[in-house]
C-alpha cells in the first residue's frame, strides 16, 4: 500500500483520516500500522503522534489486544442513583483536584475516603488515569499542570509519562526544571497560581 495520501481528501475519507476524538485517533493510527503495513514513523506522523508515544501505544495494544475501542450503542439499564459522596468526588475531580486533595476535602466534611478509594470510584465513573512509572517519580513526572482540556505542562526529562499523555491525545509542553524544580522540590503546579481558566 502507498504511504502517501491523496492530494485532496473527500468528506468520507476525512472521517477516517482526521479523527475527532482520542480513541478514534488511536484506532486509526494502530490500524494503519498493524493492518495497512505503514511504517511506525509514518503512522505516527499521519495521526499526530511523536514516534515515542506511538511506540508506547503499540506496546499497550500488544499487552491488551482485546481492548474495546468502541462502546456498544445500546443503552445500559439505569443503575442505582449515585450517593452523595460519589457526587462530591466527581464534582471535586472536575475542579482538577487530585485524589489526595479530594480525600482531604472529604475528611474535612466528615466523610473518610482514602485516595485509593477515591481513585476506584473515579475509574468506575469513567475517568482515565495515566500511570507514572516508578523511575520517573523522583523527576516529578506526576506533577503535571492542566492548561486547558487535553493540554498540559510538565518538567522535561520524563519521556515515558510524556508519551503516555500524548497517547491519550494530550498536547504536552515541557520546561527546563533542573534548577527551579528539582533542586527546590517544586513542580509546575507549585510554581503557578491560576487566576482564571475558561472552560
Amino acid at each position: 500500500m502507498s504511504n502517501s495520501l491523496p492530494a485532496k481528501l473527500t468528506d468520507l475519507q476525512r472521517v477516517f483520516l482526521e479523527p475527532k476524538n482520542a480513541v478514534h485517533r488511536q484506532y486509526e493510527a494502530l490500524r494503519a500500522f498493524f493492518v495497512e503495513g505503514l511504517a511506525s514513523a509514518t503512522a505516527a506522523q499521519r495521526f499526530g503522534y511523536t514516534p515515542g508515544s506511538f511506540r508506547i501505544l503499540c506496546h499497550e495494544l500488544r499487552q491488551q489486544p482485546d481492548r474495546d475501542f468502541f462502546l456498544s450503542s445500546r443503552r445500559a439499564p439505569p443503575g442505582p442513583p449515585r450517593d452523595r459522596v460519589r457526587e462530591a468526588i466527581i464534582a471535586l475531580r472536575k475542579q482538577n483536584l487530585s485524589i489526595y486533595d479530594i480525600s482531604r476535602a472529604l475528611v474535612a466534611e466528615g466523610e473518610k475516603r482514602s485516595p485509593a478509594a477515591v481513585s476506584l470510584i473515579l475509574k468506575d465513573e469513567g475517568f482515565d488515569f495515566v500511570e507514572v512509572p516508578d523511575e520517573e517519580f523522583d523527576t516529578m513526572a506526576p506533577n503535571v499542570l492542566a492548561l486547558a482540556p487535553r493540554e498540559c505542562i510538565m518538567i522535561e526529562g520524563n519521556p515515558i509519562t510524556k508519551a503516555r499523555l500524548e497517547a491519550t491525545g494530550c498536547r504536552v509542553r515541557t520546561y527546563h526544571g533542573k534548577e527551579i524544580s528539582l533542586k527546590a522540590e517544586g513542580g509546575a503546579t507549585c510554581l503557578t497560581r491560576p487566576i482564571l481558566r475558561k472552560r
